[in-house]
């Protein structure tokens, strides 16, 4: 929610704005408190330099990934319609029904990322969300990170 959206609300009913803007302010705290607890327990990984060592050509088994029009017809079959969209946008039951015009258009996409071994920036991206494990709900270390 932005300013001129407050500013809307605020000229119409005073007390629904700051009700929103306090919940507002709690979530984003809360958000902070949970990212700087997953921040800290987690170890960032140093970059390899490899300017002491030779370099030599890797063979790697992903080259040789192949994706039949049956595997992923199999993947979208097994798609769970109830379950809600993901990061991308797409609810399930959508791939699922169009399933026939998607096939080709998935092969090629799979088979483009592999050749070029570049992935789409989408597939890199997820969704962190803090799920409630035990204990004391205001201890940010009684939740867990989960990507959506």
């Amino acid at each position: 929610m932005n300013f001129s959206t407050f500013s809307a609300i605020w000229s119409r009913n005073p007390e629904f704005t700051l009700l929103t803007i306090t919940v507002f302010v709690a979530i984003q705290q809360k958000t902070e408190v949970l990212n700087n607890f997953f921040s800290s327990v987690f170890t960032v990984e140093v970059e390899f330099c490899c300017a002491a060592t030779t370099c030599r050509p890797c063979h790697s088994p992903i080259e040789q990934l192949i994706f039949s029009e049956q595997t992923i017809l199999d993947r979208l079959n097994k798609l769970k319609i109830t379950k809600s969209q993901g990061p991308d946008g797409i609810h399930p039951r959508i791939l699922y029904e169009l399933w026939y015009e998607l096939l080709e258009p998935l092969k090629i996409l799979f088979d483009t990322s592999v050749k070029l071994g570049i992935l789409p920036e989408d597939w890199k991206i997820g969704h962190i969300m803090a799920v409630y494990k035990k204990g004391n709900k205001s201890d940010p270390s009684n939740y867990r990170p989960i990507i959506v």
